[in-house]
């Protein structure tokens, strides 16, 4: 594998570690939690970390979390033994909802006030065992927001 100038350049003058958090991964599935940790290197990204660790048998079911507090313990663990302290999420789409909505308010926190009153109509799960995140999309004839969000 030929390594160009630019590639050594900014291996030689890469950014302070707290400015590039390593790249990490997470695998939730029913027989366990699967942890990695990349870190870059001169010549691309290495596996600097592993973590795998079984779930007993009944933690999950249908695709549900069933034993929650097996799940979260065995989600830290691997998280420790990987050095992972951030990932990014994935959620699964037969669990989310989109929705469209008018909100009040000219900033962010205003919008999510008010779509956060009526988010019960929006996303078919119970209120308190759900969260939402919602994007401007546009104004109405009113000067409105209209938002788009999806609740999961």
């Amino acid at each position: 594998m030929k390594v160009s100038f630019t590639d050594r350049v900014r291996t030689a003058f890469a950014p302070p570690e707290y400015l590039m958090p390593p790249l990490a991964g997470i695998d939730l599935s029913s027989s366990g939690v699967k942890a990695v940790r990349l870190e870059r290197g001169p010549y691309g990204l290495v596996l600097a970390r592993y973590a795998d660790v079984p779930l007993a048998n009944g933690a999950f079911a249908n695709g549900d979390v069933v034993d929650r507090v097996a799940v979260v313990g065995a989600v830290a663990s691997a998280a420790r033994i990987a050095r992972v302290s951030a990932v990014t999420a994935a959620l699964p789409e037969a669990k989310s909802y989109l929705f469209e909505a008018v909100a009040l308010g000219e900033k962010k926190s205003q919008w999510v006030t008010s779509v956060e009153q009526h988010v019960a109509e929006l996303v078919p799960l119970p209120p308190q065992l759900s969260v939402f995140d919602i994007v401007p999309v546009g104004r109405t004839e009113k000067q409105e927001t209209r938002v788009v969000g999806v609740g999961f």
